[in-house]
C-alpha cells in the first residue's frame, strides 16, 4: 500500500487520556520548531524523514482494519489474515517538513513468526494491539512488548499498547478493560489508547501522537549529532547546523587536470573553485 496524499500536521496532538500513560511531550521542542524552520526549505529538497511503525498483536485483534481505517478511511468487517507482513507509507508535512510514516502490518500467527520478526528490527514506534471485546487477547501483550523490545535494544523505541473494538463495549464493560489496560500500560511504561477501527474513534489522533513523537525524535536525534560534529570540528556547521563545504588539499587525477596540471592546489585556485562549485 502506498499512499500519496499529504496529511499536515500544524500542533503536538494530545495523550489519549490524562489517567492514563503517555510520553511526556505535549508540544514540539523549541529546538525541533526552530531547526525546522531554518531547514524546513533544504530538507524538502531532499528525500523526506522517515520512521518505521510496526503493528503487532495476536490473530484477530484488528491490526489490519486499524491501519486500513487510518491510511484509506475504509473498514471491512470480514475479517482477512494478514500472510506474513503488509505495509503502508503515509506521507506527512510537519512543521512545514516532509515527513514519511512507514506503517508495516505483521502477521499474528505463530507460524509466520519467524518472517515477522524479521521486520521488527530498526523500529521507531511500535503499536501493540489487542481486542477489547476478548480480554484474553490483553494477556500475551507482555510477551509482544519483550518481542519488540528484544529487537530494538537502543531504548529509543516508543510503544503504544491500543485496545481495539472499542465500540463494541459497554460503558461500564469499557471502563472496566481500560481500567486492566492501563495496569499493564503502566508496568510496561508505555502509552495506552482505546480505538475502534469501525467508527474511526481516536484512529486518526492515535497515528498522528505516534508521528509527531517519532519526528521530534529524529529531529532531535539530528540535532544532536551536529552538535556533536561542530563541537568535536570533524565537520564545519554554520550556527543553523548547515553543513559548510569541505576543501581538501589535492582533486582527482580527472578533476584537477586543466586545473592545477596534476600538482598540489595552489592557493590562487581556491577562489576559482568555491566560485565554480567543483565539489
Amino acid at each position: 500500500m502506498n499512499i500519496t496524499t499529504e496529511r499536515i500536521i500544524k500542533h503536538f496532538p494530545q495523550s489519549y487520556s490524562t489517567s492514563a500513560p503517555s510520553y511526556d511531550s505535549a508540544f514540539f521542542d523549541s529546538l525541533v520548531r526552530d531547526y525546522c524552520e531554518q531547514n524546513a526549505s533544504q530538507f524538502n529538497k531532499t528525500d523526506p524523514r522517515c520512521a518505521k511503525c510496526i503493528i503487532v498483536g495476536e490473530p484477530s485483534v484488528g491490526k489490519t482494519c486499524l491501519i486500513n481505517r487510518f491510511a484509506h478511511d475504509t473498514f471491512e468487517s470480514e475479517h482477512k489474515a494478514t500472510i506474513g507482513v503488509d505495509f503502508a507509507v503515509i506521507k506527512f508535512k510537519i512543521l512545514e517538513t516532509l515527513f514519511q510514516l512507514q506503517i508495516w502490518d505483521t502477521a499474528g500467527q505463530d507460524r509466520f513468526q519467524s518472517i515477522a520478526m524479521n521486520y521488527y528490527k530498526n523500529a521507531t514506534a511500535a503499536i501493540i494491539v489487542f481486542d477489547m471485546s476478548r480480554i484474553a487477547t490483553l494477556s500475551s501483550c507482555r510477551s509482544w512488548a519483550e518481542k519488540v523490545t528484544g529487537a530494538n535494544r537502543d531504548g529509543q523505541l516508543k510503544i503504544f499498547l491500543v485496545g481495539t473494538k472499542a465500540d463494541s463495549l459497554s460503558p461500564p464493560a469499557r471502563e472496566f478493560v481500560e481500567k486492566e489496560a492501563i495496569e499493564i500500560a503502566q508496568q510496561l511504561s508505555v502509552e495506552f489508547w482505546a480505538v475502534s477501527s469501525q467508527t474511526g474513534e481516536n484512529v486518526d489522533n492515535l497515528f498522528n501522537r505516534v508521528t509527531c513523537l517519532c519526528f521530534e525524535d529524529i529531529i532531535s536525534a539530528t540535532i544532536k549529532r551536529k552538535e556533536e560534529e561542530k563541537r568535536t570540528k570533524s565537520v564545519q556547521y554554520h550556527e543553523n547546523f548547515v553543513r559548510l563545504p569541505q576543501y581538501p588539499a589535492i582533486l582527482s587525477k580527472k578533476s584537477f587536470k586543466s586545473k592545477c596540471k596534476g600538482k598540489l592546489l595552489c592557493c590562487s585556485c581556491w577562489p576559482k573553485i568555491i566560485s565554480k562549485k567543483w565539489f
